[in-house]
């Protein structure tokens, strides 16, 4: 079972120990700590480990940025965690923030395209090497 838990920057060292996106570095995620402690950021945990951390970054008033950090140890717990996170954000995130959320994928990243496509966003264009996705919020 997953659970979600408040952000930490503890986690991030088990998190980033085997990253799922090898681009990502414990540097790279100690500064973007800073920016998770400002917004609404959690931990997935699964068999008492951190297999994750998802957040949004509020832009402007109705209008976020989601992200997520994932370690490969996701792949024990991969349906679990997808089921998960679409409850998070279907029945807490969007009905709570009444947000736009707006999210960037590497365009040589099918995995993470893959993940937003599950999570109902939709790829509206490209920018600078990425591609952008959007979610509305639907009453």
């Amino acid at each position: 079972m997953i659970q979600v838990l408040e952000f930490k920057k503890e986690d991030l060292k088990e998190i980033c120990a085997d990253p799922i996106d090898e681009t990502i570095t414990l540097e790279f995620a100690e500064q973007w700590a800073k920016v998770c402690e400002a917004g609404l950021s959690y931990t997935a945990m699964y068999e008492g480990e951190a297999v994750g951390m998802v957040g949004i970054i509020i832009n402007r008033p109705g209008v976020g940025n989601i992200w997520a950090m994932l370690n490969r140890k996701i792949l024990k717990c991969k349906k679990t965690l997808l089921r998960s996170m679409k409850t998070m954000l279907e029945d807490f995130i969007l009905p709570a923030t009444h947000l736009k959320l707006r999210a960037l994928s590497r365009q040589d990243f099918p995995a993470s395209q893959r993940l937003l496509e599950h999570l109902k966003f939709v790829k509206k264009g490209t920018f600078k090497g990425y591609y952008l996705y959007v979610r509305d919020y639907e009453k």
